[in-house]
């Protein structure tokens, strides 16, 4: 009895090296379709870092097959699935953060572009002419432009850079309504009413 349970070590070792006797190639065609998966969700654009991670991993794992380490391939190949999930997840969680931000800026911009009507509006039946909103035509036609390609941008699904130029719209949109309140409220101090002509 007693011989029979020294020698359970000895047989625990014989199966642990037959058990990384083989290399892993199992794990490490798990941790490529991890690493595909996680490619498609756009982990390389969304997730960088914990990408370049797994596809390190994965190659760790591939260059110690090659030097018969099995056992540390066997370590790498799992490390790759695991960051692939890790990087998967990332990835999906920032296109969420990276939408709703542009579609927040680009909701917050129309809400501005109201207020540019209403003031236009207002102006109109206070008699205020259209020239006098002149000078800020181009910068609105500007800011129009940038909204139209902000917004087809998100819709193709580029949201890093639908996100990057909605913030950028935001900006520049920002100022309308108070140039356009200013210019009104200049017009009506050079214009006001029953002033006579200078002969």
């Amino acid at each position: 009895m007693n011989r029979s349970l020294r020698s359970l070590p000895l047989l625990f070792a014989a199966l642990l090296a037959g058990a990384c006797g083989e290399p892993p190639t199992k794990e490490i065609a798990a941790a490529e379709t991890q690493i595909e998966e996680a490619r498609k969700e756009g982990a390389e654009r969304y997730a960088a870092d914990r990408w370049r991670e797994a596809t390190s991993a994965l190659l760790a794992a591939r260059a110690k097959v090659e030097q018969k380490d099995y056992k540390g391939a066997l370590s790498a190949a799992n490390d790759a699935a695991e960051k692939a999930r890790s990087a998967r997840s990332a990835a999906t969680a920032a296109k969420v953060v990276a939408r709703g931000t542009a579609e927040t800026s680009l909701t917050e911009v129309a809400v501005l572009f109201e207020e540019v009507d209403a003031i236009r509006q207002e102006a109109t039946a206070a008699k205020v002419p259209e020239e006098a909103f002149a000078e800020l035509q181009p910068k609105l036609e500007e800011v129009g432009q940038a909204r139209e390609r902000a917004s087809a941008t998100l819709e193709r699904g580029d949201l890093l850079e639908a996100q990057k130029a909605a913030a950028e719209l935001k900006a520049m949109a920002a100022p309308l309504p108070g140039l356009f309140r200013q210019a009104q409220e200049k017009w009506v101090a050079e214009h006001p009413k029953g002033r006579k002509k200078k002969a």
